[in-house]
């Protein structure tokens, strides 16, 4: 769906059939970061929906930047692990890996990382302060 590949596509049914990639959220040097939404059935009970119901896909071409996608993936499941802070991203302990790609689903945060938060804060001259960014991982 909208622009992501059939390989792709294919990645999620190691997680549900449920599952659909809905758009691509970032596309830089080292990756790609692509959302996925829970489909619900109609009438699905909603004690039985997944506690997020819109997650992200950070894939790494294997060839230049597998090792760093592993490095990454496994810093990410040791925080969500031992990190009871709700202002760091979730691993959801799912890995794909084909041909030319290496994957993991996390977390996904609509406001964008906090690189994000901070270049919009500086352009709107709203300065976010040392302290303030100390306060998320608290």
């Amino acid at each position: 769906m909208l622009g992501l590949s059939p390989q792709i596509n294919q990645n999620l049914k190691l997680i549900s059939s449920k599952w659909v990639g809905t758009k691509i959220l970032g596309n830089g040097s080292f990756g790609r970061v692509h959302q996925w939404g829970y489909i619900a059935k109609p009438n699905q009970d909603p004690q039985t929906l997944p506690k997020a119901t819109t997650i992200a896909q950070k894939l790494f071409d294997k060839i230049l930047f597998g090792e760093d996608g592993r490095w990454e993936s496994g810093m990410l499941r040791d925080l969500t692990t031992f990190a009871k802070s709700p202002h760091i991203v979730r691993h959801y302990g799912v890995e794909t890996e084909d041909k030319n790609d290496f994957g993991f689903f996390m977390e996904y945060c609509p406001g964008g990382e906090l690189a994000d938060l901070m270049l919009k804060r500086n352009e709107e001259a709203q300065f976010l302060f040392e302290v303030d960014v100390w306060g998320f991982f608290s």
